[in-house]
């Protein structure tokens, strides 16, 4: 929390030379704002915890309070579709109105701000065909 207010404060410091001096470009008040908070990491790669035909669920987990977005779409690289989640550690991202027996691709995405964002590796799911049960992940023995 320190080192988030230091870099907002710093980041005004810098946005106030801004304005005194013109010639400062908008570039480098990005850059020291950035630079001021720490990157985040992701410390439990995405899983998937349910899949339906119409729905998914899944999660992942990160080394700092962070926001949220999980990509996705029908092809490895076109994830064309997003869906924001609450900011926190533990995130998990539900998924509806997908279309049954459908490959699906995604990627979770969080971060701070802007040049903080930590980027998963592109995941893979399948939706079900029409009248086959749910499956929650990990599965029950």
């Amino acid at each position: 929390m320190k080192r988030l207010i230091a870099g907002v404060a710093l980041a005004l410091a810098v946005w106030a030379g801004a304005k005194a001096q013109p010639k400062l470009k908008r570039a480098a008040l990005h850059r020291v704002s950035s630079a001021a908070v720490a990157a985040v990491r992701i410390t439990k790669a995405p899983t998937v915890e349910y899949v339906s035909t119409h729905h998914a669920v899944i999660s992942w987990e990160t080394d700092v309070n962070s926001g949220t977005m999980l990509k996705y779409g029908t092809s490895r690289d076109c994830l064309d579709a997003a869906q924001h989640g609450k900011n926190g550690k533990a995130h998990r991202i539900e998924l509806s109105h997908l279309k049954a027996d459908t490959t699906y691709y995604f990627q979770a995405i969080s971060g701070v701000a802007p040049g903080t964002a930590a980027q998963s590796e592109i995941g893979i799911f399948d939706t079900h065909e029409r009248g086959h049960r749910p499956t929650r992940y990990p599965q029950q023995r």
